[in-house]
C-alpha cells in the first residue's frame, strides 16, 4: 500500500508540474498571439498613418491647382479685357482712309499706317496665344485636379473600409 501511495504521490506531483507546464505554455502562446496582434495593428496604424500622409500631399496638390487655374482664369479675363480696345483701335485704323496719329494727332502716312496695323495685330496675336496657351494649362489643371480628387475619394473609402468607420 505504501508504494501505491508512493505512486500516487509521485504522479500527483508530476500532474502538478505538468499543469504548471501547461499553464506556462498557455501563457506563453497567449503572449506570442497578443504580440502578433499588436504587429498586426501597428502594421495597420503604419499603413493608415502613410495614407493620411499621401491624403495630405494629394490635397495641397489639389489646392495648388485649383489656384493656379482661378489664377489662368483671371488672367484670360484680363486678356479679354485687354484685348477689346486693341480690336477697335485695329478695327477703326482699317476703316479710315486718312488716320491719324494716336500719340500726337497728326495725320499718318500709308507705311506709318500699315506699320501701326501690324503692331496692333501683333499684340492681339500675343494675346491670343497667350489666352490660348492659358485655356490649354487650364484643361491639364482640371485634369490633375480630377485624378487627385478621385484618388482621395479611393484612399477615403480605402480608410473606411480598414478602420469600420
Amino acid at each position: 500500500m505504501e508504494s501505491l501511495q508512493q505512486r500516487l504521490n509521485h504522479d500527483r506531483q508530476e500532474l502538478r508540474g505538468l499543469e504548471r507546464e501547461l499553464q506556462d505554455k498557455s501563457t506563453k502562446a497567449n503572449h506570442t498571439q497578443v504580440e502578433l496582434e499588436i504587429a498586426q495593428l501597428n502594421a495597420k496604424v503604419d499603413d493608415l498613418e502613410a495614407k493620411d500622409i499621401q491624403m495630405q500631399e494629394l490635397r495641397e496638390k489639389r489646392t495648388n491647382a485649383l489656384t493656379q487655374r482661378s489664377q489662368l482664369d483671371g488672367e484670360n479675363n484680363g486678356l479679354r479685357q485687354e484685348s477689346d480696345p486693341i480690336k477697335k483701335r485695329l478695327h477703326t485704323l482699317q476703316e479710315t482712309v486718312d488716320a491719324l496719329c494716336p500719340t500726337c494727332g497728326s495725320s499718318l502716312s500709308y507705311a506709318a499706317k500699315m506699320q501701326l496695323l501690324n503692331t496692333l495685330e501683333s499684340e492681339l496675336d500675343r494675346r491670343r496665344n497667350q489666352y490660348t496657351q492659358n485655356q490649354a494649362l487650364q484643361r491639364q489643371l482640371d485634369h490633375q485636379i480630377g485624378q487627385f480628387e478621385q484618388t482621395l475619394n479611393a484612399l477615403s473609402r480605402e480608410i473606411q473600409h480598414r478602420t469600420g468607420w
